[in-house]
């Protein structure tokens, strides 16, 4: 009956987790003009030749800028959608105490486990400055949170659905349906 709590727990617990990224759906919404994309983009534009030379973006005009940054920007938000609802997912099978939940659970943990990693050997001198993280709790306290709770939920769900005993009730189930 333990393993059954702890299946449960993790059930609940990735749907919250999933469900506190829906903020970030709403907030960039990126389906209608968005103010800050104009504003950066004619930045853009007005800077020297030779630092938009560097960027690759010498030959392009504002109106392309604006439609190449809203098109990137959709591209995330999709992403991040899909995301969340592979996370809800996941959740909902977890608790249904599927095998297939643990499996999704399981790659979907480890790989933005490994993303996260990636992502921070790749700019490990910004993100091993202590300067970061006091300007990222300053700026984005919500944010650095909630990616600090991620990571080590994604850590403990990994470490949990691992051992033998956890999944054993997955078998379970599996051979009775």
């Amino acid at each position: 009956m333990k393993n059954r709590a702890i299946i449960s727990a993790i059930g609940i617990i990735w749907l919250a987790l999933s469900s506190s990224y829906i903020p970030h759906l709403i907030y960039y919404y990126p389906f209608h003009e968005l103010k800050g994309v104009k504003s950066l983009t004619e930045e853009v534009a007005s800077a020297p030749d030779f630092i938009k030379e560097a960027a690759g973006i010498n030959d392009k005009t504002q109106k392309e800028l604006e439609e190449s940054l809203t098109k990137e920007l959709r591209i995330t938000w999709v992403k991040s959608l899909l995301l969340i609802l592979v996370g809800l997912l996941a959740g909902v099978f977890i608790l249904k105490k599927k095998h297939s939940g643990r499996i999704i659970v399981l790659f979907f943990a480890t790989g933005l486990l490994l993303l996260r990693l990636i992502y921070f050997f790749g700019h490990w001198d910004i993100q091993s400055s202590p300067k970061f993280w006091t300007l990222f709790f300053k700026f984005f306290p919500l944010q650095a949170i909630q990616d600090i709770t991620s990571i080590i939920l994604w850590i403990l769900t990994i470490f949990l659905l691992f051992r033998p005993s956890m999944a054993a009730p997955f078998r379970k189930l599996k051979n009775e349906t």
